[in-house]
């Protein structure tokens, strides 16, 4: 529950300590030290914060999982194993040029004399979508195919020419980059077997090509030496034409609507570590925030503006767009540039007159804003809600006025609050739901609506809709370090689900999106998580966890696996399509939606994934 109940407000917010959303690095749990005990766990576990003294050292449970970086630093050898492979991959790749071939010289002391391999690029490709725009084609694996068998390639100077035959059709392009990065690997004992994705792209004039593939890959290890490449299988080749540059589906036009103003030279395009060094401490800045946007019209001019929350220290923007394309920015005189760290917003109408209102967090506060029908703004109410990540709208129980679900997380680096057990956390801080109804009134009613069941998840993102054509809103909720969330809405009181629907997803949860990708009348949902190459070759291994239980491992395995489609029956249940569908891998996720990118009324995905990334000439 919030720690304040809403009111009325006369003043602006107070700065106040907060957390920084985080994700801990998954493949440091995965250490057979680090899993979960396999008793029941209590439900509830008091976080006790760090103070707020910046030189204060981690716990004893948090230096264990830093320690772990080294994989040479404790006995788990197959991560050593797999540093040392994946040097040797980086060498394999990197003479490889489109323009020129490959020259033996530069592979031979990587492979054996012996070395051996199938088509790198198999000879008969088949088209299995082409809307004019995209080409993908594959390698066709059905009886009735007429596709020419793969051949096999023996010894270095023939696997130097599939290289270049694979690279062929890059040689218009202008930009290249290739990566091989393994996701499983197996001590045999005379020798280790990895699997690793291989992804080539190029963009030139004319083409935009892009190849992916597994590569199973068999080493040798000579005494205290580096692997030797002894075969690789190559597998699930797939092939990918997009627009050329003339023909690009999206333009970046992000400098260009910022052309009357400074803000985007001097304030956005600057770096995170930039920053950093540069804002106080005391200013509560965080490079790893997670900040949202909100979109909508606050000045009813038929165009749509853009609020932009930032970190502590540098000022939220809202940003008019003017009939010309570009943006005005109007943070001050609209009275919203607060310098408290701000993570979400939304923008809509509360008061139910005819404009866009403001809800944001600042700092440990979430404050609710009236808007004056020409975009300026006035603070209304507001109240305690720490860690707030996410915050989505919805009129749940259809009395004509929209109310708020909160999302609040705990980050294990900064709050040192380490999720119990990891992969089905239930002792991180409860979510809320707030009704709104008239002359700005608030109320917290999570328990009288049964909100309160399975509600300390470190949850990061949440979402609304009638899955189940009743005529009201239900809700998911994706949260980190465990289960999910589905709390159907029965008649305004609500029931979470999650497990009978088949739609828990024991995974790292960062993002939720609905939407009908088959057509059949019943909306899908599309949960973004974390693939983890480590969490996978860690947690398929003989020796991982050998004393805990099969649905332990299991549990941590989907944990790593990515994310996840869930197609809905439309009788309450879900069925899990992410491998048939081809849509797990999502890298690292931060959320996702569902949108027709290419007009042909078939819902497409976009999934936005990464990390902060500092400057690295090595760093992909």
């Amino acid at each position: 529950m919030l720690a304040a109940s809403f009111g009325d407000a006369n003043h602006g917010s107070t700065p106040s300590r907060h957390l920084r959303g985080l994700l801990l690095g998954f493949f440091l749990a995965l250490n057979p030290g680090l899993g979960a005990s396999q008793s029941t766990p209590p439900l509830s576990q008091s976080p006790v914060p760090v103070p707020g003294d910046s030189a204060a050292g981690p716990n004893k449970q948090m230096q264990d999982k830093l320690g772990r970086w080294n994989p040479s630093s404790d006995d788990w050898a197959s991560e050593e194993f797999n540093q040392a492979v994946q040097q040797q991959l980086a060498l394999l790749t990197k003479p490889w040029s489109p323009r020129h071939a490959v020259q033996v010289e530069d592979l031979a002391p990587l492979l054996t004399q012996e070395f051996s391999s199938n088509d790198l690029r198999p000879p008969t490709l088949e088209v299995v979508f082409d809307d004019g725009v995209f080409q993908v084609r594959r390698h066709s694996t059905t009886p009735t195919s007429r596709a020419k068998l793969p051949a096999t390639i023996h010894g270095p100077q023939n696997f130097a020419n599939a290289i270049t035959q694979l690279l062929h059709p890059f040689q218009d392009t202008a930009e290249f980059h290739v990566k091989l990065k393994n996701f499983a690997i197996e001590d045999t004992g005379d020798s280790l077997i990895t699997q690793a994705y291989y992804f080539a792209e190029g963009r030139g004039e004319e083409s935009h090509i892009q190849q992916k593939a597994i590569w199973t890959c068999v080493w040798l290890v000579p005494a205290n030496q580096v692997p030797i490449l002894s075969s690789v299988k190559v597998a699930e080749f797939e092939e990918v034409r997009g627009p050329n540059t003339n023909r690009k589906l999206f333009a970046d036009c992000t400098e260009s609507m910022f052309i009357n103003s400074d803000i985007f030279q001097k304030q956005l395009l600057p770096s995170m570590e930039y920053w950093r060094r540069r804002i106080p401490h005391g200013l509560d800045f965080s490079d790893q925030s997670h900040q949202g946007i909100a979109i909508g019209d606050v000045n009813r001019d038929g165009l749509e503006d853009v609020y932009l929350p930032q970190p502590g220290g540098l000022p939220n923007r809202l940003f008019l767009h003017q009939a010309d394309g570009t943006f005005l920015d109007s943070s001050a005189a609209s009275g919203v540039d607060f310098l408290d760290t701000t993570r979400c917003a939304l923008l809509l109408d509360l008061d139910n007159d005819g404009d866009l209102d403001l809800v944001t967090n600042l700092g440990a506060d979430l404050v609710f804003l009236a808007n004056d029908g020409q975009g300026h703004f006035t603070i209304k109410t507001s109240g305690h809600a720490p860690e707030t990540t996410m915050l989505a709208a919805a009129d749940f129980d259809q009395d004509g006025f929209l109310d708020i679900y909160v999302c609040r997380y705990l980050n294990p680096y900064e709050n040192q609050a380490v999720p119990i057990p990891y992969h089905d956390a239930n002792n991180g801080l409860d979510n809320v739901l707030l009704r709104f109804t008239a002359d700005w009134k608030i109320q917290d009613i999570t328990d009288d609506v049964g909100l309160s069941v399975n509600n300390q998840r470190f949850s990061f993102a949440a979402s609304w809709e009638d899955y189940d054509n009743d005529g009201d809103q239900d809700l998911y909720v994706a949260n980190d370090f465990g289960r999910n969330n589905l709390y159907r809405n029965d008649h305004g009181y609500f029931v979470d689900v999650a497990a009978e629907a088949g739609v828990e997803d024991i995974s790292a949860g960062m993002g939720v999106s609905w939407g009908d990708y088959d057509r059949d009348g019943h909306v899908d949902l599309y949960v973004s998580n974390m693939y983890s190459s480590a969490g996978n070759r860690v947690a398929y291994q003989r020796s991982f966890r050998p004393e805990s239980n099969d649905r332990f491992r299991r549990e941590i395995r989907r944990h790593a696996r990515g994310n996840s489609l869930f197609r809905n029956l439309g009788n309450g249940r879900f069925r899990d399509v992410s491998l048939t569908q081809n849509v797990n891998r999502g890298r690292w996720a931060w959320g996702s939606i569902f949108v027709d990118i290419n007009n042909d009324a078939w819902l497409d995905l976009i999934v936005p994934n990464g990390f902060i990334t500092n400057e690295r000439n090595d760093d992909l």
